[in-house]
């Protein structure tokens, strides 16, 4: 009798252990439901997390791993400062894809910057160049440091352009992290005096930068160099997710 009991006990355990559970309802519907009866919804953990990087503020229920569960789901509650830090978040649902934490969704945005310089121009063949003015920004985690372009970890577009204020013809290419970005298209300028045969190209590039930051620059491939037209200069980069 004993031995009867103590079987049925532990197929009762088996049994509740695999089912379905029910909030609000006796008969979900999957693994977990969870019911609208009461008119209420699901909040999940808040937090205020200091940045996409931060393992401090959510603790892996083991308690020995470093990191939280990969998938792990938290609402956080404020917006990190500066937003031009590298790891900046802000507020929204985000879960834990192993090594930082992502919003649900494609994160856009799209920065404008502008090369208002004339003097000395963009330089000749392998000289290295940026466009240092900022017209608008939204890209979080974004920056420009040391004349680079600095873009967090994402999906990007890039185009640029360049309008000449001397009759020199000249190339240029985008480069990542010192790089030309593979599969770019080069931008060619050329002054409408110049040659009747000459067109011109605006750089087109579309790169995935998978590291926690890539440096973005731009570098002369051909020509002897050329002043600009200040403000008529431009790249525009949009994060696509």
């Amino acid at each position: 009798m004993k031995h009867s009991i103590f079987f049925l006990v532990l197929l009762s355990f088996i049994l509740s252990s695999t089912a379905q559970v029910g909030i609000g309802t006796a008969t979900p519907r999957a693994a977990l439901e969870v019911a609208n009866s009461t008119q209420g919804g699901v909040l999940v953990p808040t937090y205020a997390l200091s940045g996409t990087d931060d393992v401090a503020s959510v603790i892996h229920p083991d308690g020995v791993s470093a990191t939280p569960e990969e998938g792990t789901l938290v609402f956080n509650t404020t917006a990190s400062t500066p937003s031009t830090d590298v790891n900046a978040i802000d507020v929204g649902f985000k879960y834990w894809d192993g090594s930082q934490w992502q919003g649900l969704g494609p994160k856009t945005g799209v920065m404008l910057r502008r090369f208002d310089l004339s003097t000395g121009g963009v330089g000749a063949s392998g000289n290295v160049f940026n466009f240092p003015n900022l017209s608008f920004n939204n890209i979080a985690g974004s920056n420009y440091v040391s004349d680079d372009i600095i873009l967090p970890r994402g999906v990007y577009v890039i185009e640029s352009n360049l309008r000449l204020n001397s009759n020199n013809s000249v190339d240029w290419a985008v480069r990542l992290d010192g790089t030309e970005i593979a599969g770019s298209i080069r931008g060619s300028a050329n002054p409408p005096s110049n040659s009747t045969n000459a067109s011109e190209t605006n750089l087109v590039a579309i790169v995935e930068i998978t590291s926690a930051s890539g440096a973005i620059d731009f570098q002369m491939v051909g020509g002897p160099g050329a002043t600009v037209i200040a403000g008529q200069c431009y790249v525009k980069i949009e994060k696509i997710n």
